[in-house]
């Protein structure tokens, strides 16, 4: 299996580019979504390889399931997709090997990969600060409490 992740996030494009996506959830109440953190770069790169897999079938052999993932920014995409019976609807149940993708930092043209799983998880923080910011040459005029 081969997945990719395709969800856009709650937030306006405002590049002001005539593609800029505009965009909104399933309500009239919904923020603007764009795909802004590298998903369509991981769609590209599932096309790209599906469509590569299906030109030279006759070099491989084995069933390929190719899987476009949502809800992957909040971390409720696999499960929703698991809990929904995913490995049933398979042909063959489920895959020996998944193998997922993530636009990461690295040379350019170049491939790399860990045994396990890696780019995982998420958390969320809110932290309140108050006081008084100032210019770091006038560190008297701040309020640091």
């Amino acid at each position: 299996m081969l997945r990719a992740d395709m969800d856009g996030l709650p937030l306006k494009e405002n590049t002001g580019l005539e593609y800029s996506s505009t965009a909104t959830g399933d309500d009239k109440d919904s923020p603007p979504i764009a795909h802004a953190c590298g998903h369509d770069m991981h769609v590209t790169w599932l096309m790209g390889v599906s469509q590569l897999f299906a030109s030279k079938r006759e070099a491989w052999a084995g069933t390929l399931v190719i899987l476009f993932q949502p809800g992957e920014e909040t971390a409720e995409g696999a499960k929703a997709m698991l809990d929904d019976g995913l490995y049933d609807k398979l042909p063959n149940g489920k895959p020996e090997v998944v193998l997922g993708q993530h636009v990461m930092v690295g040379p350019a043209g170049t491939v790399a990969g860990s045994s396990g799983p890696i780019t995982f998880a998420a958390d969320s923080l809110e932290i309140r600060l108050f006081g008084k910011g100032a210019h770091g040459s006038m560190p008297q005029s701040s309020i640091d409490q």
